[in-house]
């Protein structure tokens, strides 16, 4: 026999005649399961993970193999109980399960924050379990298997959809599944040395395009110098997602649903929103007050005149994060004022001009546009009810008639919240009419606009 195959055979009679420990095996597959668990559950310190288990977010006690998400999972609109349900997610990835299964059987109404929150804490677990894992116990580590049950509503599992749900148990088959439009979900994360190194201009642009994209279903598009001005706006917006997470890291998603078949007629329903975790809007304000003391002074001279020119029963209905947040949402204010006199502009312009985008309404329909914004223990609302408005050459946000920030905001635009949200959200939903977007360009066409 050649010596090649000599050496074959016997490598054949090595392999056949091999005695295997399964008490070794047995062993090491269980340490691997411990270790796992480990893996799961462990804490990187200056990571997002980090800030979300001090935050409070895990709880053994809220694991569950099959976590039956309630009928309204809207974030706003339910926030309790989702911020709760979304803590159950977070534990039960970090426990020893090796499969959990998320069922939206009943669910019937969902909102895109929602489903950017779920997606975030879905990525961010196996992102860090990969970081992680060091390859001691080679593939007897695995990830639990996460399964997706669909709702009986086709909008839920549109948006679920929209994520990238469908990979894990949600259909995609049925076009009816996918709305008009989407922005798929992105993770930015800042790799710059200062605020004036632009790394974000890609998913900007990615964003400017997608909201063109859904205008130009109504037949309207954007000049150029409005496609400026917005890519500037969202550019500040990422940018102080940035400076208030941990990490670096924020997260956007988006899409655009219609009310009918597609038709130039149809009402688009514009959704998007930004999301980071870390220190909230107030909290950021507060840690630079030695260095931007000048301006967090006049912050609390305008809380100390509120304080006394308001009556206590109406003062009690917020607190000063609540009226901090608020401030901070003026033109000209920014916790980092003290590097770049351009900090404080965008976020108060980039509500104006969403709002003005979003100037359709229809009571009788639900077509009620808002910009929210939830930080901390606040909750923000902005409708056409009260929008911002020009002062001195400044754009200010009130939340009241009076127009007057001594006097205190309307209750039903700035809320207390209850439970506190680890980081800052702000979500925009605008409804989009081609024949309200004509109104608009007639009446401009008639002032000389």
């Amino acid at each position: 026999m050649h010596c090649n195959g000599i050496k074959r055979h016997a490598l054949h009679l090595k392999r056949k005649h091999r005695t295997y420990n399964y008490d070794k095996i047995s062993q090491e597959s269980e340490q691997a399961n411990k270790e796992r668990t480990k893996l799961c559950r462990a804490i990187s310190k200056g990571t997002r993970d980090t800030y979300l288990y001090d935050f409070g977010f895990y709880d053994e006690l809220l694991i569950e193999p099959e976590i039956i998400i309630p009928e309204d999972f809207r974030f706003i609109e339910n926030y309790s109980i989702v911020n709760k349900f979304l803590k159950i997610i977070y534990s039960s990835l970090r426990s020893d399960l090796n499969e959990i299964i998320i069922s939206f059987k009943y669910c019937d109404n969902i909102s895109l924050p929602s489903v950017l929150i779920l997606k975030s804490l879905i990525e961010g677990f196996r992102t860090e379990f990969r970081r992680l894992y060091s390859g001691k116990y080679g593939g007897l580590i695995v990830q639990p298997t996460i399964k997706f049950e669909p709702s009986k509503s086709r909008y839920v599992n549109q948006l679920l959809n929209a994520a990238d749900f469908h990979k894990m148990g949600i259909s995609e088959t049925d076009p009816l599944m996918k709305p008009k439009l989407r922005f798929p979900f992105r993770h930015g994360a800042a790799n710059r040395i200062s605020y004036t190194e632009n790394t974000k201009s890609k998913i900007s642009d990615e964003m400017l395009r997608f909201l063109a994209e859904s205008l130009g279903r109504k037949g309207v598009g954007l000049t150029y110098t409005s496609s400026n001005k917005l890519s500037r706006m969202i550019g500040e917006i990422l940018t102080n997602a940035e400076d208030h997470s941990i990490g670096k890291d924020w997260y956007v998603m988006g899409t655009l649903h219609e009310d009918g078949h597609g038709g130039t007629d149809d009402i688009g329903v514009f959704d998007f929103a930004i999301l980071n975790y870390g220190d909230s809007i107030s909290k950021g304000i507060e840690k630079t007050s030695d260095s931007n003391s000048a301006q967090v002074a006049q912050l609390e001279s305008l809380y100390s005149t509120i304080l006394k020119i308001n009556p206590k029963e109406k003062r009690e209905r917020f607190n000063k994060s609540n009226l901090f947040t608020l401030f901070a949402l003026q033109e000209g204010v920014s916790r980092l004022k003290y590097l770049s006199e351009s900090r404080g502009t965008g976020t108060v312009n980039f509500i104006n001009a969403f709002m003005y985008l979003g100037s359709y309404v229809d009571v009788k329909n639900n077509h009620d546009p808002s910009l929210i914004i939830v930080s901390g223990d606040t909750m923000i609302k902005c409708d056409n009810e009260f929008k911002p408005f020009e002062r001195e050459g400044a754009t200010v946000l009130t939340l009241n008639k009076e127009q007057d920030l001594r006097v205190l905001p309307s209750d039903r635009h700035l809320k207390k919240l209850r439970t506190s949200f680890p980081g800052t959200l702000l979500s925009v939903r605008i409804y989009l009419s081609s024949k309200h977007f004509e109104q608009i360009l007639k009446e401009n066409e008639s002032r000389g606009n």
